[in-house]
């Protein structure tokens, strides 16, 4: 019998028509995301910014950065619900 528990990545079956998903990103920090960056909000708030929403670092602190989420407006969000997103090639 096969062991089935192995640690190998898994990938998402591509349809057509449908962009290949994403890998998941590790946290923005203050000097990934200083100001001017562009950042993924991937964090699950009620009354907070949509899940996925883009925005622009406008100040970086210690801890949280000051993002203009465009229509959703600005927020003191953690670190820890921001990525960067990756530059295609």
């Amino acid at each position: 019998m096969k062991d089935e528990n192995t640690n190998e990545p898994v990938e998402q079956i591509q349809m057509p028509g449908m962009p290949k998903a994403e890998r998941s990103r590790a946290a923005a920090t203050s000097r990934s995301a200083a100001a001017g960056t562009e950042v993924l909000y991937s964090g699950y708030v009620a009354g907070g910014p949509r899940h996925g929403s883009r925005g622009v670092v406008r100040r970086a602190s210690g801890r949280r950065a000051f993002v203009d989420m465009g229509r959703s407006g600005m927020w003191h969000i953690p670190y820890y619900f921001l990525s960067v997103p990756s530059r295609a090639a």
